[in-house]
């Protein structure tokens, strides 16, 4: 079972003690409850007029950010809800969301024999082409998230790849699974994997990544295969978190 419901809420419960009063911290799941409805109907019934809605991907694609947007707007005008709503469409670049991903780098790091050589593999949820090719801007600003993160890491070998694609349609590439098959057959033992557009543990971390991709780079010849730790309710994303909120627009 994915624990992402637990750990979202979580990090609204961190991120409403770091912004301390005047502020109230609701979650609204995509797929499950509670949905964006049950959260406006909370914050309708406490008296809240003042919204930020703030979707938890890191970069933007109108497949998830766009889409969770869509979705608030298609609630308020359903419910001629009295709220003023700002919309934060992503945090890619900002500083310390930089920071809150290469401190997980660090501390994964630290698991791996000292001297040793180590590989970065940064695997982000894939995304159909289609989408690209129409303007969408998820993939330049996953690769500036990359870029911006291995600033921190002058010299270390890394790579960009793509997980969890699904359907016939042509998806970003280069997989994941394929990578870490090519960097096993060009002499990599070992490998930290960077979950870089997720921003807590669910089955595509807990399974895809520890489990299946973890198997496979055993037995394509990987010697230490690890993980870079999810940013959850890490202090330095909560802080990016927090400070994403306080300087939004006024609606």
């Amino acid at each position: 079972t994915s624990p992402i419901r637990e750990l979202t809420e979580a990090q609204a419960r961190a991120l409403e003690e770091k912004l301390g009063d005047g502020y109230r911290c609701f979650i609204a799941m995509r797929y499950s409850r509670p949905r964006t409805l049950d959260a406006l109907a909370a914050m309708r019934r406490e008296g809240i007029a003042r919204v930020a809605a703030l979707p938890l991907y890191p970069q933007y694609s109108l497949a998830t950010s766009g889409s969770s947007i869509k979705e608030v707007r298609r609630i308020l005008a359903l419910a001629s809800a009295p709220f003023s709503v700002s919309f934060l469409e992503d945090f890619h670049d900002r500083p310390l969301y930089i920071s809150a991903v290469a401190a997980t780098i660090t501390e994964g790091l630290a698991g791996f024999p000292s001297g040793e050589e180590v590989t970065l593999l940064f695997s982000a949820h894939s995304l159909p082409v289609s989408f690209i090719e129409r303007g969408d801007p998820y993939l330049s600003q996953v690769e500036e998230t990359v870029r911006l993160v291995m600033e921190r890491f002058p010299g270390m070998r890394h790579e960009l790849a793509f997980q969890s694609k699904a359907g016939p349609v042509k998806w970003l590439g280069p997989s994941t699974e394929e990578t870490i098959a090519r960097l096993a057959q060009r002499g990599c033992r070992n490998l930290l994997v960077v979950p870089v557009s997720f921003v807590c543990d669910h089955l595509e971390t807990l399974y895809e990544i520890d489990i299946t991709y973890g198997a496979l780079a055993k037995e394509a010849g990987i010697f230490t295969f690890r993980r870079a730790p999810s940013l959850n309710a890490s202090p330095l994303f909560i802080d990016c978190l927090a400070d994403l909120v306080r300087k939004s627009p006024t609606p």
